[in-house]
């Protein structure tokens, strides 16, 4: 899921998606993006840290 949403927010910067598309693909909670085979490559990618604050 990070893939498509790092390969996604690659294509609005581009400018291939538009920020609006982009936000009403996140508020639908629809990916339809996925089937646009743009995910993020998997090199590079990686947990480094998380953190919870509430502990």
């Amino acid at each position: 899921m990070i893939r498509l949403i790092v390969g996604a927010l690659l294509m609005v910067g581009k400018g291939k998606i538009s920020l609006d598309e982009w936000e009403q693909t996140l508020n639908n909670h629809q990916f339809r993006f996925a089937k646009l085979n743009i995910s993020a490559p998997p090199q590079g990618l990686f947990l480094a840290e998380v953190r919870y604050p509430y502990l």
